[in-house]
């Protein structure tokens, strides 16, 4: 499990360990609890087991997910009155992940009782809500092939791609291990690069000599400027500030991260530490995880560009709780997920969406299974629709420590991106509106031009008309220039798909040929409706 404090120190601070079982207790102190757990099991003679002995295997069984053996060793340990107040926590949320809610709900109370160290409240009233949760209906959910033992990660979409996050492991001469030699491996390393769905390839993004030793987490780019904001660390470093993952800025030229300094809100200059920054498709937000002195957990905050600088961020007070929020992601302009294990879940980190529109937040939706489970479940965004989308998980029948997976929900319409003969014989306008006196998209209404790529194998034959539209207020000088701007930028988010400029057409129609003609009466809902780009195939 990760984002929680477990208590270490009653495990650590006792040194006499039973010379019958070197083996569990050698993988203990190595921190592989899956090793240990598996080898305090195998012990025939449980009898030779001490009170301490018990307690490290329920400790390890608890931290590699086997629930049920973590239920069961808590259950025993809880009976004596003196053992430590932790593991009535473990017996309360090992119960929540074997389903039986009504005795979780009660041993999280009890713990209430005896100790402060886990804030309880949400999963008290998560036990009581999970029974009547319907799961998510899908119609396929994988493990990506490219998952291994160690840890795997998804990150934003990047033009029609996903970046990806591997830990791999380096030598003494700094040279890269084989995936199949990371067991072994004393130093391991987070690296980026970027994944096709299409070809199944992934092409490693370089990072400079001098960032070679650091991890880098999360990787964010502007795709107006080719600006990126990386989180870093460096796990080795002897000063434990800087081993605390950092916000840099830099450049993105070609497949190499160029010129990466700390940002100006990095979390070096307040002694706090800072994370996963993602841009909204504006380049006018950005939104990341912090953790200070200031902060309850991570807390996520918000800085706004203006006149090409970022304002001082601002935390999201409508988001943050009490417990962790962390792992943002914008998916267009202002769809945003994160995960947080501070609300009402399945008890690890859970995944949430919301709508991020200055400091503001719409309805927070939790996702339900087989998206979010009782593991902690994180990094989602959608591929070019809203019903198929990546995500990273921890779950225990993954491949390794972290796993991405891939999720297409039941509604989903499949979009076929390699027929070569198509016919247009099912082509449709695409109608996208506007908010008022705005030329810039929201995400939901991106994602209807990105349903275009289905037409992707004959991009270097159509042509197509781009006409933007607005409503009735404004003078005709305005609105013919306000509908060239839609345009604009509808014929740009069409270019990023791969249609050639060329082949698009952006005009203006103005406030001209609207699609309700009210004749100066129009109320709100029309004025909205006659907001709009409509995408047209000239040929």
């Amino acid at each position: 499990m990760k984002g929680i404090g477990l208590l270490f120190t009653l495990f650590f601070t006792l040194n006499s360990f039973s010379q019958t079982i070197p083996t569990a207790n050698n993988w203990f102190d190595k921190y592989e609890y899956g090793k240990a757990a598996s080898s305090y099991e195998e012990i025939s003679d449980k009898s030779l087991l001490s009170p301490l002995d018990l307690q490290r295997w329920c400790y390890a069984s608890f931290i590699s997910e086997n629930y049920e053996k973590s239920y069961q060793l808590s259950d025993s340990l809880i009976k004596d009155k003196n053992t430590s107040p932790f593991f009535y926590y473990v017996h309360a949320f090992s119960a929540m992940a074997i389903q039986k809610y009504k005795i979780a709900e009660g041993s999280f109370k009890l713990y209430k009782t005896k100790d402060s160290e886990f804030f309880v409240d949400t999963l008290i009233a998560s036990c009581e809500q999970i029974p009547t949760w319907k799961p998510e209906e899908h119609v396929e959910l994988k493990s990506l092939s490219f998952n291994g033992s160690k840890a795997d990660l998804s990150g934003a979409s990047y033009k029609n791609n996903l970046i990806v996050f591997h830990e791999t492991g380096i030598d003494q001469f700094r040279d890269q291990v084989a995936d199949t030699l990371l067991e072994n491996t004393e130093l391991l390393f987070v690296r980026p690069s970027v994944f096709s769905p299409v070809s199944n390839e992934i092409q490693l993004f370089k990072i400079p000599d001098e960032f070679k030793n650091h991890n880098v987490i999360s990787l964010a780019i502007d795709s107006s400027t080719n600006e990126v904001y990386v989180t870093m660390n460096n796990p080795i470093d002897q000063n434990e500030f800087l081993r605390s993952p950092h916000i840099y800025k830099g450049k993105l030229t070609n497949d190499t991260l160029e010129n990466l300094q700390p940002w100006i809100y990095s979390g070096l200059e307040d002694s706090s530490s800072t994370a996963h920054a993602t841009i909204n498709s504006s380049s006018n937000y950005i939104v990341f995880s912090k953790q200070g002195d200031k902060t309850q957990g991570a807390d996520l905050y918000y800085t706004h560009k203006k006149n090409g600088l970022w304002g001082k961020p601002q935390p999201i007070i409508s988001l943050n709780t009490n417990q962790d929020e962390m792992y943002p992601l914008f998916i267009g302009d202002s769809l945003l997920s994160f995960a947080s294990n501070g609300r009402v879940g399945y008890g690890g980190l859970d995944i949430y969406l919301t709508t991020f529109n200055e400091a503001t937040t719409g309805e927070i939706k939790h996702l339900k299974a087989p998206i979010n489970s009782v593991s902690d479940d994180f990094n989602f965004t959608y591929y070019l629709t809203e019903d198929a989308a990546y995500f990273t998980s921890n779950r225990k029948e993954g491949e390794g420590d972290d796993d991405v997976y891939y999720i297409k929900l039941k509604e989903s319409i499949p979009i076929d991106t390699t027929e070569e003969d198509h016919t247009f014989d099912d082509w449709q306008d695409i109608v996208v509106y506007f908010d008022f006196d705005k030329s810039t998209l929201k995400e939901k209404e991106q994602r209807k031009i990105d349903n275009i790529i289905a037409y992707k194998e004959a991009f270097d034959q159509i042509e197509l008309s781009v006409e933007g539209h607005c409503d009735s207020r404004g003078i005709d000088d305005y609105n013919m220039s306000l509908g060239q701007q839609r345009a604009n930028t509808v014929q740009d988010v069409l270019v990023s798909l791969g249609i050639s400029e060329t082949r698009i057409k952006a005009i203006s129609k103005g406030d001209r040929e609207p699609a309700i003609n009210c004749e100066g009466t129009c109320d709100e809902k029309q004025h909205l409706l006659n907001r709009f780009v409509r995408i047209k195939l000239v040929r």
